[in-house]
């Protein structure tokens, strides 16, 4: 007698009954390792999960003078094994988006430097310019500090977007979709 598909009884909008549809499994789930033919495998993924373990704590008392005290503590517990299979990680812009803020602040005041120093010493001399080269130097390399910092900030802004919106997602998909085996180390996916 051939196997019948097991059916999945779908609602529809409105609670309207869909006829049966066949479940279709969206990945295969391997049965034994591909490399050694043995049953102990598991998915990266569980087998992370497994081995990390995230814990907190606090205290709090009274001191022998009645004063009261506390504190907390916390952290992050991980297996060998499970740091070896940590997924990859979402590159954050957070500190890059400072250094750009800082970096327009930068110029702006070494620009401020150069052209108030400039407009304070015509004044003071009547029109004509001193030689008050220290305080536009200053200026310039401020600014130019300033702005190849920010340049150096945009461009890692744009590397770090590219890997999140191009390699991130395949990368991503890779490691929720890949198996281990637990007696020879293999890293699969099916």
């Amino acid at each position: 007698m051939a196997q019948q598909q097991p059916r999945a009884r779908v609602i529809g909008s409105y609670g309207n009954a869909v006829p049966p549809q066949p479940v279709r499994s969206v990945l295969s789930i391997p049965t034994v390792c591909p490399v050694c033919k043995e049953k102990q495998i598991q998915r990266v993924s569980m087998a992370y999960s497994a081995g990390t373990t995230t814990n907190a704590g606090s205290f709090f008392g009274v001191g022998g003078d009645g004063e009261f005290f506390g504190g907390g503590t916390g952290g992050v517990s991980q297996t060998n094994l499970a740091s070896a299979l940590a997924p990859p990680v979402y590159k954050s812009g957070s500190v890059d988006s400072i250094v750009i803020v800082l970096s327009i602040v930068g110029f702006i005041v070494g620009v401020g430097m150069i052209l108030t120093h400039l407009g304070a010493s015509v004044i003071v001399n009547q029109g004509q310019r001193p030689d008050n080269g220290d305080m536009r130097f200053a200026g310039m390399m401020v600014a130019f500090v300033a702005a190849v910092m920010g340049t150096i900030a945009v461009l890692s802004m744009f590397k770090k977007n590219r890997y999140n919106t191009q390699e991130y997602p395949v990368l991503r998909r890779r490691w929720d979709t890949e198996w281990i085996c637990h007696r020879c180390g293999a890293r699969f996916t099916p």
